[in-house]
């Protein structure tokens, strides 16, 4: 079995009856069985380790009348002695009403508090992503670059000047897109650029001369002129 005990208990008119009368009436709340407790004193002072004789003086003060007390059942009284060794609580039903009024709220609000978890556990679960699901990483923003830097880079790949300054004027005029695509790597570009550039024979630095068109413009240097005379027409500069 089991008792509550209510603070009350501590600020009532007990305050001051003896640790020998708090520990017999503990002993009580906590076995009594719908308000009735069979106690033997011998065996209760050989439980709580005191004497016979400081349980059957506790028993006694619970058995007197209190007029102090806040209740009046009984002229106050805590225990009435029905038999030998049989007593009864006065206000056994009245406490466990409150006690079980009280247990009532406890489980309630656990329960309460329960719901909001699986409830929070369950938005919880929706908000995350699923597992199968792969999450990428946010995406660099591409920042263009400048001439200097195209040229830069160029030298240290083989790229010829004017080759480079064909690449950024470009993919200046079309927004630096690959296709229909934002460029993501310029430096990657550039060297697409120089693949496609020797592949083709359109770079000066790496293209060997034909010895029979010594003397003669190429058909390289024939590009190259057609566009630095359109990037002087529109005003722009390839370096």
């Amino acid at each position: 079995m089991y008792g509550k005990s209510f603070e009350s208990m501590f600020e009532g008119s007990m305050v001051g009856a003896g640790l020998n009368v708090f520990a017999v009436w503990g002993y009580i709340i906590t076995k009594a069985k719908r308000g009735f407790i069979e106690i033997n004193p011998k065996l209760l002072a050989f439980t709580l380790g005191g004497s016979e004789v400081e349980v059957q003086a506790a028993l006694d003060f619970l058995q007197q009348a209190d007029l102090n007390s806040r209740s009046k059942l009984e002229e106050g009284r805590r225990l009435v002695k029905e038999g030998q060794f049989q007593y009864r609580v006065v206000n056994w039903e009245i406490y466990d009403e409150i006690k079980n009024e009280i247990e009532r709220r406890d489980y309630n609000r656990v329960r309460q508090q329960q719901f909001r978890d699986r409830q929070q556990t369950a938005t919880d679960v929706h908000k995350s992503p699923s597992p199968s699901v792969n999450v990428q990483p946010p995406r660099e923003k591409f920042i263009k670059p400048t001439m200097e830097e195209v040229h830069l880079a160029a030298a240290k790949i083989g790229l010829s000047e004017l080759e480079a300054a064909k690449f950024f004027s470009h993919y200046e005029a079309n927004g630096w897109r690959v296709g229909k695509n934002p460029m993501k790597n310029w430096s990657h570009a550039l060297s697409g650029w120089k693949m496609r550039s020797q592949e083709y024979g359109n770079d000066r630095s790496t293209s060997k001369p034909n010895p029979r068109n010594i003397g003669m413009p190429s058909t390289t240097e024939q590009a190259s002129a057609r566009l630095l005379a359109e990037l002087r027409e529109r005003g722009e500069s390839p370096v």
